[in-house]
């Protein structure tokens, strides 16, 4: 199994790997860079939005499962996220999908999106306006819907590390990464309504 990953290692992303089944996908995203600082259950279960709709926290097997759109925004895939105790490697679980092509494994996990996609959606205009706001904001930004719900980045370990020099007891604790949802419009949409929640 091992020589297996190495070799899906080699022809993709150099933090990606990806395994086929019959009715799903595995995808590995690596964390061994963040290693001393990232906690999965941690990072998730630090707020309220971890329990919101469509996120769902399966305690029992410490995996997070919801949906996440693929490189055509009118397509999503239901998946499940964990990190098995020892791994360097979160598992992003896609269900009921055998193949994936690489430029929808890298939306899932972590890549960057050119002008060209938002041009490319231009068309879904015409019918509606929360849409067009909704891809306007998902094209200007990283597409990385798992490496940003989890802060895993170069830049969000530079933080975790500064935050947790100032507070010695949130590195005790394993905290320093909150929760966010895969876009900027689903976060924007979750605070506002939880403003007027009351």
């Amino acid at each position: 199994m091992d020589n297996k990953r190495q070799n899906e290692k080699l022809n993709l992303h150099k933090n990606m790997k990806t395994r086929s089944s019959i009715s799903k996908s595995l995808l590995y995203l690596s964390v061994k860079e963040y290693k001393s600082t990232f906690n999965f259950e941690k990072a998730i279960c630090n707020h309220g939005f971890f329990m919101m709709a469509p996120n769902k926290w399966i305690s029992s097997r410490k995996s997070l499962q919801r949906p996440l759109r693929l490189r055509d925004p009118c397509y999503s895939v239901m998946v499940t996220i964990s990190h098995p105790p020892g791994e360097d490697d979160l598992h992003v679980c896609v269900h009921d999908v055998e193949v994936l092509s690489l430029e929808d494994q890298q939306v899932i996990l972590v890549c960057r999106t050119s002008f060209i996609y938002l041009f490319w959606n231009f068309f879904f205009i015409l019918f509606s306006i929360l849409q067009w706001t909704e891809i306007l904001i998902y094209s200007f930004v990283y597409q990385e819907q798992v490496s940003r719900m989890l802060r895993i980045s170069d830049e969000d370990e530079k933080t975790v590390i500064e935050f947790q020099e100032l507070y010695p007891r949130a590195k005790e604790e394993g905290f320093g990464r909150i929760f966010r949802s895969p876009s900027i419009f689903e976060d924007a949409v979750k605070s506002l309504l939880l403003c007027f929640c009351s």
